[in-house]
């Protein structure tokens, strides 16, 4: 694999420098101190961001299920796009078969759970945050039920499918915490 061309690296600080420079303001006060209820604050501004124009928990909720949703698509892109065109043991292919269908799960409860926030009433609001709250629980469990099949399994594809599944993983605790916010916040 060739190394990343400078003009990429130059892209990709600049780009992080901007989103930094861009939640650093006071009128971003309200996504920062959301994301202080997380395990990754960092991680959580960084991607919230761009949508770091909602000052409610709902929004900040919705915003990081979406970006958790999205980058759960791409994982799981990634992970099918593995099986193609290489040579590998049967462990793996039973391993990555069975991450594949997590991560149709992890997709399936998040676009359940970005539903339900969408839709949030006043009069079902516990029960739906119930449901939000175990469906995104539930793929925080599935993404790491993905990592279970391959670990102790000498793989090549292993580095850089933990790191990927990893970074949802970070997404998804990051959702969970702010769902879990706004639960106990109220409607």
């Amino acid at each position: 694999m060739n190394p990343p061309s400078f003009s990429l690296i130059l892209v990709m600080v600049l780009t992080a420098t901007f989103a930094c420079r861009c939640c650093a303001g006071p009128s971003n006060y309200y996504l920062r101190h959301a994301c202080r209820a997380t395990l990754y604050p960092s991680l959580c501004i960084r991607t919230l961001c761009p949508n770091s124009h909602t000052r409610s928990s709902r929004g900040v909720a919705r915003a990081a299920i979406s970006v958790c949703l999205a980058k759960a698509k791409d994982a799981s892109s990634y992970i099918s796009s593995l099986a193609q065109g290489k040579t590998m043991k049967r462990i793996e292919v039973a391993a990555l078969s069975d991450c594949r269908e997590n991560f149709d799960d992890v997709l399936d409860l998040l676009h359940r759970s970005l539903r339900v926030l969408r839709k949030l009433s006043a009069v079902d609001f516990e029960l739906q945050m119930s449901n939000v709250q175990t469906w995104v629980s539930a793929a925080l469990t599935n993404e790491d039920t993905c990592l279970d099949g391959f670990r102790g399994v000498s793989s090549t594809i292993w580095p850089p499918l933990s790191s990927t599944v990893t970074n949802v993983e970070h997404l998804t605790s990051n959702a969970l915490a702010l769902v879990n916010r706004l639960a106990s916040g109220g409607p």
